[in-house]
């Protein structure tokens, strides 16, 4: 009997019931706040999304002024951007940590509000950020103490698109460069005459406009070189850009090998995407400062309405004391020491 007893008392004591009952009201509370959090971050997160977009709306609906509705700085569209990028990713934790259910029910939202804000901030790159991307082998921006910034225009050349472009450089006093497709130059002597003795620049953009990562490294390398073959009786500069605006390996080596400088750019108004002439302008207003490289387009279409942006934008830009230049000269006054 007594080792009966020593086995009874040695027993595990069940809980007593007291104890699941405060446990659950404690799960209950970190479930309910974790849902708060994260419902939280989602609606802050879309509030500012909504700004953005008010933003961009008025923006663009008083062309570009004042500048600070697009522009750049501590508190411009990038960044705000990017909070809101962070806030619903933070959301998207938060919700994950609560459990699988509760996770799929506010993933959604919070996916497409991340995504938003990330398209914003590919539209309206902020200075870190493309500080990120800059290597001594691709240059997006120049450094410079001078009020300027490079107007660089893609696809040319175009019978007739490309004098319209001309005409109105020349009416606001403005240089460029043209990144020219090889085989538009058959035929196009003329202009091409006419482009060097206004003090525009020639650059290879290949020999087609197709995306560099539809290439084969193979057609890559012999696109490079037919079109700096075909520039090379314009009086070529040294410049690259790749079809897309995508930089591979092999556009790294076979620029190496002909001396080619490869540049993309830091304003972009997505005019190969969207026929706004109101916008383009507004974005350009907004987002050209000293140092800037601009990307607009040439061709059938896209290059009239180049000429029109141009012709809204440059006399503001004038204005404010910033002279568009080629690209060789923006990086001639460039401050950053060469490798």
């Amino acid at each position: 009997m007594a080792n009966e007893n020593r086995v009874v008392e040695e027993m595990p004591r069940p809980s007593s019931p007291s104890h699941h009952h405060r446990a659950a009201p404690r799960r209950l509370q970190r479930a309910g706040r974790q849902k708060g959090l994260a419902r939280g971050l989602e609606n802050w997160s879309f509030l500012l999304l909504s700004l953005s977009a008010l933003r961009f709306a008025w923006g663009v609906g008083t062309d570009g002024e004042p500048r600070w509705l697009l522009g750049e700085g501590l508190f411009g569209v990038g960044n705000q951007a990017a909070l809101g990028a962070v806030l619903a990713a933070c959301g998207i934790m938060v919700a994950l940590f609560g459990g699988l259910s509760r996770a799929l029910r506010a993933l959604p939202k919070l996916l497409l509000v991340a995504t938003l804000h990330l398209l914003l901030l590919a539209v309206f790159p902020t200075d870190w950020l493309l500080a990120r991307f800059e290597s001594d082998e691709v240059l997006f921006r120049v450094s410079t103490n001078l009020p300027r910034y490079a107007l660089t225009i893609d696809d040319g050349l175009d019978p007739v698109a490309t004098p319209l472009i001309l005409d109105t450089l020349a009416e606001h006093d403005a240089r460029a460069t043209f990144f020219v497709l090889g085989e538009s130059l058959a035929d196009q002597t003329r202009l091409v005459r006419r482009i060097r003795a206004e003090g525009h620049e020639l650059a290879n953009h290949q020999m087609t406009d197709t995306a560099t990562v539809a290439l084969t490294p193979a057609a890559l390398e012999r696109q490079i070189r037919q079109a700096h073959a075909a520039l090379g009786a314009t009086g070529r500069s040294d410049w690259f850009r790749p079809g897309g605006g995508i930089v591979t390996e092999r556009c790294k080596t076979v620029c190496k090998s002909l001396g080619l400088r490869i540049a993309l750019g830091s304003v972009f108004p997505f005019d190969s995407h969207q026929t706004s002439v109101r916008f383009s302008a507004a974005f350009l207003a907004s987002r050209i400062k000293p140092g800037a490289i601009v990307i607009l387009h040439d061709g059938a279409g896209r290059g009239e309405r180049t000429a029109l942006v141009l012709d809204r934008v440059l006399d503001q830009l004038n204005q404010r004391g910033l002279q568009a230049v080629t690209l060789t000269e923006l990086a001639a006054g460039s401050t950053k020491e060469s490798p």
